[in-house]
């Protein structure tokens, strides 16, 4: 009750790793930021790997897919909607 978001990361799902890319070259593009917060598995951290098989296909799915679009409290709304029209351009 007493929290709220803090709009710290906006990850983005394409529908495939070759959607990701064509929207990753978009954004490069047109100077817009993003990133790949979380490149590597849990799973396929040392620590982990010498624990045994983990298998986690969904994660291993949505690693290929999500990419971080921009999100910060100084963004205007104009921005926002550039990186909209980007997105929607090139996500099928």
């Amino acid at each position: 009750p007493c929290t709220k978001h803090i709009y710290h990361l906006y990850e983005f799902k394409c529908h495939n790793g070759a959607e990701r890319d064509r929207l990753e070259k978009e954004l490069i593009q047109n100077q817009i930021g993003y990133g790949f917060h979380y490149p590597h598995l849990i799973s396929d951290m040392p620590m982990y790997v010498n624990l045994g098989v983990l298998e986690t296909p969904i994660a291993s799915d949505i690693q290929d897919r999500i990419i971080s679009l921009p999100i910060h409290p100084c963004m205007t709304f104009k921005e926002a909607q550039v990186v909209v029209s980007v997105v929607n351009n090139c996500v099928q």
